[in-house]
């Protein structure tokens, strides 16, 4: 379709979009394109809307990733229309499926507890850095596409502070914890001693000194959550962790999502949920008459 890179542009340029939800729309686009068999704009009816939809679900596609490939469709087509004033198309129309939200996975403190414990605690460039994710995504609790694109210029060891670029070029200052800043100090001077840095530098860099991706710190996290079973899990369980037991330790809605970096409480709500679990699993340990 025609206007396929100028929406991405408009993406990038003008929403700022990250490369990674940039290729997502993509890729759900292009997909439409060639299983729904459109050739312009025009042709991108609810017949071929509905047609493609089903071959989605044919294919075992769940709920959630067949309402995100429609969500794409139609921030194109409102693209489209921004740029043809002709009227919305009736595509825009299409229900979304139902589907269940998912609670989110966490950790008790027990787990969190044992999991820190069984550190390794050499001064080793590798045991630094696991400790350094691990604490740096529980005791602040940013987002992994966060921690990946840190950089020592953000992280103020005298103030004990931490500026965090969320979605939407949204900027947060987040506290640091007592044994995290001890930890980041002596990963710091590791790095430092290895390959130099610069208020520009990343934070987190592999083990050879490259900038670290997605993939790498899920295989860092995973690895260290597999060594204290029966744990499991990447780096959103840690920030699921983190507003869970802030919830749990009295902290407020709002301000768990100031800290998150969540644009409204919708996103934040479903730790209401998640520590409904705990309460419900306490009463009915503790209750006579449970």
């Amino acid at each position: 379709m025609d206007r396929l890179e100028q929406f991405l542009d408009h993406l990038e340029v003008a929403k700022r979009y990250s490369p990674h939800t940039l290729e997502a729309y993509r890729r759900d686009l292009e997909q439409f394109v060639e299983q729904a068999q459109v050739q312009s704009e025009d042709q991108i009816t609810p017949e071929a809307t509905g047609r493609w939809l089903s071959a989605l679900r044919r294919e075992g596609r769940s709920p959630r990733t067949v309402n995100r490939k429609l969500s794409a469709l139609k921030s194109f087509l409102r693209f489209c229309w921004s740029q043809d004033a002709q009227g919305p198309s009736p595509v825009l129309e299409t229900p979304s499926l139902r589907a269940n939200k998912p609670l989110a996975r966490y950790m008790t403190r027990g787990q969190m507890a044992d999991l820190l414990a069984a550190l390794p605690e050499s001064d080793s460039f590798e045991d630094l850095q696991v400790r350094v994710v691990l604490l740096l995504l529980y005791g602040t609790g940013i987002r992994r596409s966060e921690a990946i694109s840190l950089r020592w210029g953000d992280v103020d060891l005298e103030s004990g502070t931490l500026r965090v670029e969320g979605k939407g070029s949204k900027v947060r200052v987040l506290p640091l914890l007592g044994a995290l800043r001890e930890a980041l100090a002596g990963y710091r001077s590791a790095q430092a001693e290895r390959w130099g840095i610069g208020s520009a530098s990343p934070v987190v860099l592999t083990l050879k000194g490259q900038a670290a991706y997605p993939k790498y710190l899920n295989l860092l996290v995973g690895r260290a959550l597999a060594k204290v079973p029966p744990l499991e899990g990447g780096p959103h369980r840690l920030r699921h962790s983190f507003a869970t037991h802030l919830l749990d330790g009295g902290a407020g809605l709002e301000q768990i999502r100031l800290l998150l970096g969540h644009s409204s409480l919708a996103a934040t709500s479903i730790y209401t949920h998640t520590s409904f679990e705990e309460l419900n699993k306490h009463y009915h340990q503790a209750h006579p008459r449970a």
